[in-house]
């Protein structure tokens, strides 16, 4: 079994950006490596609409995003996230796993997660967005 050249991943990977494409596919014999350049990961967070005139004052909410520390596969195993779901500082929200190895994806932030930006087995990056915590 042959296993993938990183520096050929790379160039693999820098064409697709700079051709516009999707995804990339390298097989070399049993080596397989898949990834899906995904542009809605990189979309900045929602603003925060300004509260009517005339009501009290009501604390700021603003999005704060968790990110990957790591490139790999998403695994949500027991910590399935989705919308309206409160966490604090240090709860795993999930796992990337890269070469067999499981890392925790551990909150930074405390509030409720506004946005769920990944599905269990999906690809991801390093510094890319998982999801957006509401926090005031």
């Amino acid at each position: 079994m042959a296993p993938l050249d990183f520096a050929l991943v790379r160039h693999a990977l820098n064409l697709a950006k700079k051709t516009g494409m999707d995804e990339v596919e390298l097989e070399l014999g049993e080596s397989k490596f898949r990834a899906v350049l995904d542009e809605k990961a990189k979309k900045p967070a929602k603003a925060a609409s300004a509260a009517p005139a005339g009501k009290a004052e009501e604390p700021a909410v603003t999005a704060k995003p968790i990110k990957s520390h790591n490139v790999g596969i998403f695994r949500q195993g027991d910590h399935a996230m989705k919308v309206g779901d409160e966490i604090k500082v240090g709860d795993i929200v999930g796992s990337v796993v890269a070469l067999g190895i499981a890392n925790d994806v551990v909150s930074s932030v405390q509030g409720k997660i506004s946005e769920v930006n990944v599905l269990d087995s999906e690809t991801v990056e390093y510094g890319q967005v998982l999801a957006l915590v509401e926090v005031e």
